[in-house]
């Protein structure tokens, strides 16, 4: 009877999303009226709808995960959609194990919000961590990427040329993404920097803001980013040294956690009852 009520209560939530999936998305219109709008050249009308469904998905995105996912390269919207399917999926789930634990039909409901929130809050979880990886690895390839343009400027490249030429050099996405920030700023007839420090701020990446604002100073000067360039990446190689040496001590502290909890055990369930067991026997 209770695998009943969940499942009732999973078909009933499941027509709610479908219903308010239905809500947000944008008017559809007849196949003749489509034809007629794109023959007759109207079918802009057509695009503002979605425009303006896109639009507000992505408004509804929070701006404290906008970096996170300028830096994995998502746009808001598809996280709002990813959102809605983390609280769909854990809503389901707890309203299963609920119905499965023979928690009152009443409290049903309850279970199925407390999923809801709990899938709600792990996408923004998931997204936090995910982030944090690739900002991990934009900082080892911007490491990479300042050491070949300081050697390329040691060469004889000019020093615009040497940064987007050893950008250029890598297939990987952090490279990809260094140069489409240095583009966008010859395109708009920036300074390399300015264009570096866009995407540090855009993408809450320290690292890069931080060779930005050395770059500037430099120019500034009026001298050669050469040295600023080599001293990013030492800097960075030290940070990088400093927190693989930080993980593995967190790792043997938790093993050792680990064996002193198993020790534990061990007396109180093994050496203990048969401490206790020889010493009864003798008296």
């Amino acid at each position: 009877m209770i695998l009943a009520w969940a499942v009732a209560a999973g078909v009933l939530f499941a027509a709610g999303v479908t219903a308010v999936a239905w809500g947000l998305r944008p008017p559809l219109a007849r196949l003749d009226r489509q034809v007629d709008a794109v023959l007759g050249g109207r079918a802009a009308a057509t695009d503002r709808a979605w425009r303006r469904w896109h639009d507000r998905l992505a408004a509804s995105t929070p701006s404290a995960a906008l970096p996170d996912l300028t830096v994995l390269g998502r746009a808001p919207e598809d996280f709002v959609i990813s959102r809605l399917l983390w609280a769909t999926g854990w809503l389901a789930a707890a309203t299963v194990v609920a119905g499965l634990a023979g928690i009152a039909p009443a409290l049903l409901p309850v279970a199925a919000a407390a999923g809801a929130l709990a899938g709600w809050m792990m996408a923004v979880h998931a997204l936090h961590d995910r982030a944090a990886k690739a900002r991990r690895t934009l900082a080892l390839a911007v490491a990479a990427w300042t050491q070949m343009a300081a050697l390329m400027i040691r060469a004889g490249v000019t020093d615009e040329q040497a940064m987007r030429r050893a950008a250029a050099a890598g297939d990987h996405w952090t490279f990809r993404m260094l140069t489409a920030a240095m583009d966008r700023a010859v395109a708009n007839q920036r300074e390399l920097w300015s264009g570096l420090d866009d995407l540090g701020h855009a993408a809450d990446v320290t690292e890069i803001r931080q060779l930005a604002a050395e770059l500037r100073l430099t120019e500034t000067a009026g001298g050669t980013p050469t040295e600023a360039l080599l001293a990013r990446a030492d800097a960075l190689r030290q940070d990088e040294l400093a927190n693989q040496l930080t993980a593995a001590k967190a790792a043997r502290l938790k093993q050792d956690i680990v064996l002193g909890a198993l020790g534990i055990v061990l007396v109180l369930y093994i050496i203990y009852p048969t401490v206790r067991t020889l010493l009864d026997s003798r008296m």
